[in-house]
């Protein structure tokens, strides 16, 4: 009933069923994945964020499913609020996975909270996986470069060019033609007073144009 009514867009009977199957089933947190949403949406961001973290404790999902979770509440206005649960739950929910694209919502998260230092941590936790080498393709080597991309720009922006440097070298390794990357260490190697090194990384990348 909640995946027909959800088809139809028809909020309201959405939530009628999912609080139903919350109190006849105490013990299922399945109602959760409907409810979320649906506070999120109206706005109801402390009933939501109660949801979520039930979503982000149990065992009934899996990661995946936590990851989409996760990405909802990036988008909403939630992210902003200092509460010490969802907080927590976020927290125990880092500490159960290894995987590239919940290392990214993980970044993601702390980025939209203006904590750039702790989101480049989970961005580099994502490039520190065996997915992470020179034979990286595909939907991995996708998600890995879009990481290095994140980590090299905030790194940047924090002023940590030797990062920047070591991120874009071993980057390199594996995407030998993106010229971003080529820009960005330019970038790192200039503001380390290294001109020389900045111009051969800016002139190799052009080569790539």
């Amino acid at each position: 009933l909640i995946y027909l009514y959800s088809k139809k867009n028809n909020t309201e009977k959405v939530q009628e069923v999912a609080e139903d199957l919350e109190r006849n089933l105490p013990e299922s947190d399945k109602a959760q994945l409907a409810l979320y949403k649906i506070y999120l949406e109206n706005g109801k961001i402390q009933k939501g964020i109660k949801s979520m973290q039930k979503v982000f404790e149990s065992v009934q999902f899996d990661i995946e499913t936590k990851i989409n979770v996760l990405n909802d509440f990036i988008h909403s206005g939630g992210v902003d609020l200092e509460d010490e649960e969802i907080q927590n739950a976020i927290d125990d929910f880092a500490h159960q996975v290894e995987d590239v694209k919940a290392f990214s919502a993980l970044g993601d998260y702390y980025l939209k909270r203006k904590d750039a230092t702790r989101a480049v941590s989970f961005y580099e936790k994502g490039l520190e996986l065996p997915a992470y080498t020179p034979v990286a393709s595909g939907i991995v080597g996708a998600n890995i470069y879009d990481l290095v991309k994140k980590v090299a720009l905030l790194s940047i922006d924090i002023k940590d060019y030797k990062k920047t440097v070591e991120v874009t070298d071993r980057a390199l390794e594996v995407f030998p033609a993106q010229a971003l990357l080529y820009l960005l260490s330019g970038v790192a190697h200039n503001h380390l007073n290294e001109p020389d090194i900045a111009i051969s990384q800016l002139e190799t990348g052009l080569s790539f144009l």
